[in-house]
This record gives structure tokens, sequence and C-alpha cells, in this order.
């Protein structure tokens, strides 16, 4: 390759770089007023690493990695409490561009990877997928997974994820390609580590690479060799994993890899609630310490103590749900398995159907029929981790996000091993279809990204939950201050941003994984709140009144404000104050 062609793919790639770069960056910025329930939890442990209060900070749901760098940001910057979420939207910005420099990592092995099935094609006279195409292809499905699937704009950990993801496929093709050192196994070992770090399902994930990585070098080194380079990998993995399971033992929370897995199976597999679990479900176990209710209808629920945090039951959801016990459910796997293939065959039929399209045109412009599965087989480490994160989370709960990386790596895999017959047109017909196929993707994700800039270029309202945290103030209910709810906490963002303490609420609904107690037409528990007489609402007040909290907040859409009760100027929000 001369000089002018190598500078001209470098061009290319910064043009690309940049192209990716921004599309992140218009995403970022247009949530920066935006939350969501995870990212108040993850915020409240990052001031927990903070301060140094490792007993709080330490979580069994919330993984450590990213409430870390959380907290390691807003010690930084320090911005003001108005200026917080537009904080947290610049570190996952730049996480955006750690998964791109690790993305870039992944692209360059898979290409090096694909020359050598390329060469060994062109001497049975057949081509390959160009380079260029397989490069624009994986530019265009990351920028469309890392912001339409896993979201740049969400506060969660899922773009931490997709650094360790693409790290450590990048690794495996080197090790594929490079069997002979030990060093590769290493990082393998400490990126799949942090990866548990970031998310706890990355820990059964981490042996389906740790296999992949094992096999490759099987038949081609002694044994004794595949046994160093296996531990080579798990002895950093198992450091790094157990650092975390001795921090939970130290601060009390027993031998444990964490309680994501138990939680998570309990709320989308078996359906009990999010929140307030009072141990109602037959074969589900019965709470230690639940969250207390302490009115029956509506019901209200207390939690001021022991946890602390903005919304504490959320916050600490493995402290409420001591004691549950999640038992194998064969109607829930299947419920999750029709439910994630309803929302994958929607993605395919809609934002991804050129992907779909080119690949069924490409398989018959390849003329390989059944061969192609022998085509496929050398990237099967691609495309097995893609399928066992699929799976996983189809049997237990799927959302875009969780798959962003998983789902590229699929794609690339795909197209990447695709051959063709060598005849005279064929590299036209190739690059065609190569160009309407990114066309296609491309394009409707480069009008949505336009809508979005016109979004926020057009916004000029104060932002809704800034708003009542302000009127709150003015209202006299300062930092530290509790109050209580009407309605949903879990988008009371709010509270995070007034710097106070939910400590009872009266729930919308009850939410869970299989269960929404206000489906069927049945009336919310915020409609049985309005349209109770005087006496139930005063003993209701009275009861918010004896849990500590100074004020009640409730979000009133369609009603005036009750008698008492004062409306936040410019918003929907009405205010109860208790005695101050």
């Amino acid at each position: 390759m001369t000089f002018d062609n190598r500078l001209q793919r470098s061009g290319l790639r910064l043009l690309a770089w940049i192209v990716v770069a921004a599309i992140g960056a218009v995403y970022a910025w247009a949530a920066r007023h935006e939350m969501n329930p995870d990212g108040i939890a993850y915020h409240d442990i990052a001031v927990a690493f903070a301060r140094g209060d490792w007993s709080v900070a330490l979580n069994r749901l919330w993984s450590p990695l990213y409430p870390l760098l959380l907290a390691a940001t807003l010690r930084v910057l320090r911005p003001l409490p108005s200026y917080e979420f537009a904080t947290v939207r610049l570190l996952n910005f730049v996480i955006f561009l750690a998964a791109l420099a690790s993305f870039e990592f992944f692209l360059n092995e898979l290409i090096c990877y694909q020359r050598k099935f390329a060469a060994k094609a062109s001497s049975e006279g057949r081509l390959a997928l160009p380079e260029w195409s397989l490069r624009m292809l994986g530019y265009t499905v990351f920028a469309y997974s890392s912001v339409e699937m896993t979201s740049v704009a969400t506060v969660t950990p899922d773009m931490c994820v997709a650094v360790f993801v693409y790290l450590a496929s990048g690794l495996l093709l080197r090790i594929h390609l490079r069997p002979e050192g030990t060093a590769s196994f290493s990082l393998l070992g400490i990126v799949l580590g942090l990866g548990y770090l970031a998310k706890a399902p990355m820990f059964p994930l981490a042996f389906v690479f740790l296999a992949l990585g094992t096999s490759a070098v099987y038949a081609r080194v002694p044994w004794s060799g595949v046994l160093r380079r296996l531990l080579a990998a798990l002895i950093p993995f198992v450091l790094i994993t157990s650092a975390l399971v001795t921090a939970f033992f130290l601060t009390g929370r027993g031998l444990t890899l964490g309680a994501s897995g138990r939680l998570n199976y309990a709320w989308m597999v078996n359906g009990l609630p999010y929140v307030h679990w009072q141990g109602e479900f037959p074969g589900s176990g019965k709470p230690v310490h639940p969250t207390r209710m302490v009115f029956p209808s509506p019901p209200v629920y207390e939690f001021a103590a022991p946890v602390g945090g903005t919304y504490p039951p959320w916050d600490d959801p493995a402290y409420w749900y001591e004691g549950v016990k999640a038992h194998f459910d064969v109607r829930g796997h299947l419920r999750n398995l029709v439910r994630s293939a309803e929302v994958l065959l929607s993605m395919l039929l809609q934002s991804q159907a050129s992907l779909a399209v080119s690949g069924l045109l490409l398989l018959y412009l390849g003329r390989r029929r059944r061969l192609f599965l022998q085509d496929m087989l050398p990237y099967s480490i691609l495309l097995i981790p893609a399928l066992a994160a699929v799976g996983m989370f189809s049997l237990i709960w799927l959302e875009l996000r969780f798959i962003g990386p998983f789902w590229t790596l699929f794609w690339l895999g795909f197209f990447a091993s695709m051959t063709f017959v060598d005849f005279e047109e064929i590299t036209r017909v190739i690059t065609g279809v190569a160009v309407a196929m990114l066309a296609m993707l491309i394009l409707p994700n480069s009008y949505t990204s336009y809508k979005t800039l016109g979004v926020v270029l057009a916004q000029q309202n104060h932002p809704l939950q800034l708003t009542v945290a302000q009127g709150l103030q003015q209202l006299g209910v300062h930092p530290g201050g509790k109050v209580a709810v009407i309605g949903d906490s879990f988008g009371a963002y709010w509270a995070r941003l007034s710097r106070v303490r939910i400590v009872a609420e009266i729930p919308a609904c009850r939410w869970g994984g299989q269960t929404n107690r206000c489906a069927n037409g049945q009336p919310d528990n915020v409609s049985a709140f309005l349209q109770a007489d005087q006496e139930t609402r005063d003993r209701i007040l009275k009861v918010f009144e004896e849990t500590g909290a100074k004020a009640v907040v409730m979000r009133n859409e369609d009603h005036p404000p009750l008698q008492g009760w004062r409306r936040i100027p410019d918003t929907d929000y009405d205010v109860y104050l208790l005695r101050m």
C-alpha cells in the first residue's frame, strides 16, 4: 500500500470518527435535562463513593464501575445541582468515545482476521466483502447501536459494557490470529473482570469469551500451553471479581457476587413488583424487612430508614427484597421469549430492514447455499457471544440497550464471512448493494439525529424537573428535607435536583416485570386519593406527617389543586406543606 493510499484511508477513518462522535454528542446534549430511574440510584451511589461511605456505595444490584466514574466526574467538576444531569451526559459522551476507540481496535482486528480467509477464498476463485465496505458498515452499525440501542443518552452502565465487549472481541480475534503468546489472554481476563464490575450479566458471558479463547489454541499448542494461557486469563479475572466479593463480605453483605440475577429473575420472570413487595406472592418467600405499609387504601408505604438516598426502595432493592426466593417459572420464560422475539423482529423490520434485505441478497449472490454455514464457522467467535447474550436476556428480560454491542458483533461477523464467485461484474454489484445498504441504514438515522438536534435548538422552556425542584425550595423545602410522594416516585427526578429524600409514598401502580396493578381499567392510586373524601385525605396527610415528611408532592395533570395544596408555577405539580 502506498503512502498516499494509507493517508487517504486514514483521512476517511478520521472523517468517520468525527461523524460518529458528532452523532453521539447530539444525542447526549439533547438529553442533558433528562433522567431515568436507574440514573438516580447511580447518582446516589456515586455520592456515597465520593464521601467514602463504602457500606452504602457497595450495592448488590447496581454494579460499582459506572458510579465510581460518575463520582470522579462530579468530584472534579463540582457542578451545581441544575447542571448535574448535564454533567453525567458529559461522562456518557466520554465513555462513548472510549467505546468508539475500543470498536476501532476490534474493527482493525476483524479486518486482519478477514484477510486470512479472504486469501483462502481468493485461491478458490472467490471474493470476500471489500475492506472499505466492511469498515463503513462497521461505523454505521456502531453508531446505530450506540445511540438507538445502548443509547448514550441513558444514565446506565451499558456503554461501559460496550467498551469491554469490543475489547474482548478484538482480543479473541487477535488470539485466533496469533495464539503463541499469553499477553492477549491476560488482557482478556482483565477486560472481562472489568466488564463484570461494569454490569453483573457480564459474569456468565465472560465464560463464553474464555471458552472461545481457549478453543482457539486447543489444537495449535500443547496441552500445557493451553492450561498456561487459560490460567493467564483466569487469574486476573478471578482477582478482579473476588475483590468485589471481598468488599461485599467486609461490609456485611456476605459472600456473594451480588443480587442482580436473583432480583431480576424475581421481577422479570416471577412477576414481583419492583418496589413494596410484602410477601403476598405464593412461592416467592417472605421479606425480612419490607417497606412498611402504614395506611391500607390507597396504600401508603413508609421507608425512612435504614436505607438512605433519594428514593430508598430503588437505591438498595437487595435490602428490601432480602428473603425473596426466585423460583423457576416456565410460563414466565415463555412470555419473555415471545416478547423478545417481537422486539427483535420489530427492530429488524423497521430500522434494520436494509441490513436484513441486503444480507439475504448478498447471500444469494454468493451462491454458496449450505456452504455458507462453513464460511461462517471461523466467525463463530463473534456470533456465539452475540447469540449467547441475546439468548440470555431473552429468557429473563430483553431491552435493546442490553444487546447493542453484541448486535454489532453479529452483523459484522455475518457480513465478514461472505464470499462471492469471482466474475467481471461482481465487484460493481457488491459495491452497489453495499452503498444502497449503507444509505438505507444511514438516512433514517440521520433524519432522526436531525430532528433531535432541532428539538435541542428549539428548546426554550425551563426543564420541568428543575422547575419543580426550584419551586420546592421557594416553598421552604430545603436540601436534606424529607418529602412524601403521591404518584410515580420512579420519575421524581426533582427530588435529586433539590437534594431531598422521599421517605413515604402512595405509588401510582405496583409495577413489576410482568405486573401492572393499574391495568384492566382499574383506577390508579392517585385517582383513588383525589376521589377520596376529605376525612380520608386528612388521615393520609396525617400519616405522611408522622413519617417525618415536611411536604407532600403530587403530579396532578387533570384536576385543579385540592384545598390547602399549592401549585408550583408553570408545572402540573401540587405541594401540600406539612408541619415545617
